[in-house]
């Protein structure tokens, strides 16, 4: 469904962050307090979201 609305709509955009903290299990993403997310995983999601959403600057 979300994939159906994304492409509806050129307004509409998903970055899946959830899914990237989620789906790569408790011990790649949390640290040991299981409530924060770890550096690494973090900036991965960050990283993501600037190729995703902005261009890279031209040579």
């Amino acid at each position: 469904m979300l994939g159906q609305v994304c492409r509806e709509r050129d307004n509409v955009h998903y970055l899946p962050s959830f899914e990237l903290v989620t789906y790569g299990g408790l011990a790649r993403s949390y640290r040991e307090d299981l409530r924060h997310v770890k550096t690494p995983v973090v900036n991965d999601i960050v990283e993501q979201f600037f190729n995703a959403y902005f261009a890279p600057p031209s040579a």
